[in-house]
């Protein structure tokens, strides 16, 4: 997806997300196996607007854009999880968990 280069502010601030883990499995608890690594940054806010690259999400890959296969068995453990791509928000809306990420930084 085409959008405007990050500055290293930026790119700190997204390593820090990403350090923190998936947003939305924190805010559900998760433990195992979705937290830590790897996220995606999700942005919620375009990628060229003024300040879009500071208005992100980590999220898992289930959390992002990949649903948790049926025949998975973590599937019968988390039936709502799904993708913030498919359905919209996760927790709230994109912004609340934006909030949240930043007071977690």
């Amino acid at each position: 997806m085409a959008g405007r280069a990050r500055t290293s502010e930026e790119v700190t601030l997204h390593d820090a997300m990403a350090a923190l883990g998936c947003i939305c499995c924190r805010n559900k608890g998760l433990i195992q196996p979705f937290s830590g690594t790897p996220v995606s940054i999700h942005h919620i806010d375009g990628r060229t607007k003024e300040d879009a690259h500071k208005k992100a999400l980590p999220l898992c890959g289930w959390h992002h854009d990949v649903p948790i296969p049926q025949n998975n068995p973590a599937f019968a453990l988390y039936p709502f999880i799904f993708p913030i791509h498919a359905k919209g928000s996760v927790v709230g809306t994109s912004y609340e968990s934006y909030r949240m990420t930043i007071q977690v930084l």
